[in-house]
């Protein structure tokens, strides 16, 4: 194991036998003292703490009980600034949040800093964990006071009030769970913990439509090596953003979650194995644009909570196969990202499945900000140097500017940096690249690989946008072969099994067909022959 993880994990020497579901016992006290001891090793290499977070830490115990409720050791942000100013009078607040989130760094408090309000100090980190997350998440045969679950497994107001009815604030503990995403609530009485939730999704919340314009597009995010995985509390913290973000309230289920938009649906599902989320999304009126637009956005949840509780796990993202989303198998079936460049926009196949799909029908309609997007997040991680030649060029305003610097992780700044530019048309993307290109030449190299791509679909939508004119175009294909065969565009086997069609409609597709299998520049050709010999067909092509 030692060679497998490397430093990523510190491990002990020591291995002993214990029942997990029993709290106090030997076996349980060794476990401690062994986590006790490792963390008083790791301590000796830390840097030194700075004098105000010393003085803190001095007088957490005496606070618990002077300033606050022992079983609710908990202050809000002005009666910890109080506090701390009997330390010292003269503190600054922005100066204390550093010192405070340090002291969060090192384990000795939780430092919770909510968007719209006021910071939250828990003062005793074993007190939330143990007296308020045990009870709360603790599975129905734990021998442990817990709150009762309706037939739908959600907690009430009236539970929690029960089982917590030592501590002074209830409302304040609620407002913790939230803040820790582990639950939500859409009334203020009932509440949705999707790490309590127990059943999975039943078949029929996800059945085939009947619709024919109906187009299904997805996306993985798969663990990368064998000692790559993602955390506990991954795919439940997905399912509290889902309610959080999403304007119309989700489905949701242990393994999976449902959610809708306009006219598109969506599906994540967690694989059995708990390795790969797999994002589907489907629209019975063929919107490709808002099935886009749903796509990124469930991606875009995805990325945010992996960098929130699992930054260190490699993922690989891969792209569903249309064909079998639409054909409701029971597994998922995937294409990875270099199978589908290689294809060059033209026709890619199934290794296990055999069939050949379109890579215009797994794409949606995407941009060269989002067709790299995960990849170009990460080569994004310092945007202060573009933002300022952005703002020098007129591209983005101070406002804009400081609305992407107030984002909180670079992960996210990168993505509001994306978002903002995929507003201003085709010039500020001009610029946007020539910008990276001086700045980050790697985030530079990403967005014209998505420019080739883009131009290679273009090529492969001229035969496809218009294809049953262009079958009834094509009545004579014979002087069509004679130059692309003379163009070594197609061979002369290729050129037989067209000729043997039984019918000018059926040469004319496999004609269409066979071109549109080419990589590189065979569509190219292909229309300049058109406009020689068919000019009616080739302004089709346009």
């Amino acid at each position: 194991m030692t060679s497998e993880f490397k430093d990523h994990l510190r491990i002990s020497d020591e291995v002993f036998l214990m029942n997990c579901k029993e709290t106090r016992t030997a076996e349980m006290d060794r476990l401690k003292k062994l986590l006790a001891t490792m963390k008083i090793n790791m301590s000796e290499h830390q840097r030194q703490m700075p004098k105000l977070c010393a003085e803190i830490s001095k007088q957490l115990s005496s606070w618990c009980k002077k300033k606050c409720s022992p079983k609710c050791p908990v202050l809000r942000w002005p009666g910890y600034v109080d506090a701390v100013k009997e330390i010292d009078p003269h503190v600054e607040e922005d100066f204390l949040r550093k010192s405070t989130r340090f002291l969060d760094h090192l384990g000795e408090v939780i430092f919770n800093s909510p968007g719209t309000s006021d910071p939250i100090i828990v003062l005793k980190p074993n007190w939330l964990c143990t007296d308020v997350i045990g009870p709360m998440m603790a599975p129905v045969n734990f021998p442990i006071p817990r709150p009762e679950r309706t037939s739908e497994d959600y907690v009430t107001r009236a539970e929690i009030q029960r089982v917590f009815q030592d501590v002074a604030d209830v409302d304040l503990l609620i407002t913790l769970l939230q803040e820790f995403q582990l639950c939500h609530t859409y009334d203020g009485q009932t509440f949705i913990f999707p790490g309590l939730l127990t059943q999975t999704m039943p078949p029929d919340k996800w059945q085939p439509t009947p619709e024919p314009k109906v187009v299904y597009f997805g996306k993985q995010v798969q663990c990368a090596g064998s000692t790559d995985m993602f955390s506990s509390g991954f795919f439940p913290r997905v399912q509290t953003h889902l309610m959080r973000e999403l304007e119309n309230r989700p489905l949701l289920w242990r393994d999976g979650a449902k959610c809708w938009d306009f006219d598109v649906e969506g599906l994540i599902k967690l694989s059995p194995d708990g390795r790969a989320v797999n994002i589907c999304v489907r629209s019975a009126q063929g919107d490709k644009v808002q099935c886009g637009k749903m796509l990124q956005q469930l991606e875009n949840i995805i990325a945010d909570v992996l960098d929130e509780c699992s930054p260190g796990t490699g993922t690989v993202e891969k792209v569903l196969s249309a064909r079998a989303l639409k054909e409701h198998r029971e597994e998922f079936y995937s294409y990875g990202k270099e199978e589908i460049s290689k294809a060059e926009g033209g026709t890619i196949s199934h290794p296990t499945l055999g069939f050949k799909e379109q890579v215009s029908d797994l794409l949606c309609e995407q941009t060269p900000l989002t067709r790299n997007r995960p990849e170009l997040v990460q080569a994004l991680r310092h945007v202060e140097p573009i933002l300022d030649h952005l703002q020098a060029r007129d591209i983005l305003t101070v406002e804009e500017c400081d609305v992407i610097r107030a984002n909180s992780t670079p992960q996210d700044r990168a993505r509001g940096l994306l978002d903002t530019v995929g507003t201003k048309g085709e010039d500020a993307l001009q610029v946007f690249q020539s910008v990276l290109g001086e700045v980050e030449p790697r985030a530079a190299d990403l967005l014209m690989s998505s420019q080739r791509t883009d131009e290679l679909q273009d090529q492969e939508a001229q035969l496809t946008r218009h294809r049953p004119e262009l079958v009834q175009a094509l009545r004579h294909v014979e002087p069509l072969l004679d130059h692309l065969q003379a163009m070594a565009v197609l061979s002369t086997e290729e050129c037989d099994v067209i000729r043997v069609k039984g019918t000018p409609q059926d040469r004319a597709r496999a004609l269409l067909d066979t071109v549109g299998a080419k990589p590189g520049d065979a569509r190219q050709v292909f229309k300049a022959v058109l406009e020689e010999v068919n000019p009616e067909a080739a302004e089709m092509m346009q």
